[in-house]
């Protein structure tokens, strides 16, 4: 995105190839689906090669956007940890560990507001290190304008929220994006008519190679058209014969 953003000739003598595989072409149309996009795409761009450098950053600015409100609860959250804590006593910088499976994973995901994520760590942040009358002016002010900063850039925006610690939040982001990662758009498959053939002709053949239509042994059939090709070399047997239906 900075080198394409770098290219000042750009529509005159200078141009930009986007390349991406279905499933990045995939998402753009949902995006057209739900309307989430600066620019609004239409779902006939669906075909790649109708796509523009407009609709891509579009996607781009949305995943960004994403990206960062990920990250604002976060930030919000360390901040008014350090706000909490400082000029302190030392103990209150150690957090209880947590240790218990169910503390770990046994709250449900509810979809909260970041403004909520955040109101929940202060009140935790403040209940344990004494509260708000207990930080001096110039922390007070920080955490002021953490809380502003989180009302104007988090507003209307919700995040999945279970409760869990920062290291069993990774590893759930983690699982996720290896599902993500996994979707792919499989393309559409035309399916073949069945070639009709005279079935009672295998009660008067004495061979399979004698039947009105061409056959193969599992054996020859595997080696030619199965992937992967090392399920080949399985002793199948010669006796076993498909047709090409």
């Amino acid at each position: 995105m900075q080198a394409a953003g770098r290219l000042r000739k750009l529509g005159r003598n200078q141009k930009l190839e986007i390349v991406g595989g279905s499933d990045v072409f995939s998402k753009l149309r949902d995006l057209s689906n739900k309307g989430n996009v600066v620019s609004k795409l239409r779902h006939s761009f669906f075909n790649s090669s109708n796509f523009t450098a407009t609709n891509v950053l579009s996607w781009v600015m949305k995943n960004t956007v994403e990206s960062n409100v990920v990250g604002l609860s976060n930030w919000a959250d360390q901040g008014i940890f350090y706000a909490s804590t400082h000029k302190k006593k030392p103990s209150l910088c150690i957090t209880d560990e947590t240790l218990e499976l169910g503390d770990f994973y046994g709250k449900s995901f509810e979809k909260v507001t970041i403004t909520d994520i955040v109101d929940s760590s202060l009140d935790f942040h403040m209940n344990r290190t004494g509260g708000l009358e207990e930080l001096n002016d110039d922390m007070n002010a920080i955490v002021g304008k953490i809380r502003e900063r989180v009302r104007a850039y988090g507003k209307d925006f919700y995040l999945l929220a279970t409760g869990c610690d920062e290291e069993c939040e990774r590893e759930m982001e983690l699982e996720i994006e290896r599902e993500e990662e996994c979707e792919v758009e499989m393309p559409s498959m035309k399916p073949s008519n069945e070639k009709r053939w005279n079935f009672i002709s295998l009660f008067t053949s004495y061979s399979p190679k004698q039947l009105p239509i061409y056959v193969h042994s599992l054996k020859e059939f595997v080696r030619d058209f199965i992937k992967p090709a090392n399920l080949a070399r399985v002793n199948w047997s010669d006796n076993i014969y498909c047709t090409e239906n």
